[in-house]
């Protein structure tokens, strides 16, 4: 799945939305996901999803929202 991410780019995406949240949570004096969990449980949710379906496992692991 990393691979896959690399390729068509989501990758970029995921690491940018990654790193604008660890500074957001910085900023209100909050915890974050370290990145080696974040890659870790990305590479682990890989192997669980259809193929196609990366931009969305990314996606759930950086919702923070509350709803």
């Amino acid at each position: 799945m990393i691979e896959t991410m690399r390729r068509d780019g989501t990758l970029r995406e995921f690491n940018a939305r990654y790193k604008a949240g660890r500074a957001t949570a910085a900023a209100e004096g909050c915890g974050y996901m370290n990145f080696a969990v974040v890659m870790k449980r990305l590479s682990y949710s890989g192997s669980l999803v259809e193929p196609g379906v990366h931009k969305l496992a990314a996606n759930s692991l950086l919702d923070t929202s509350d709803s």
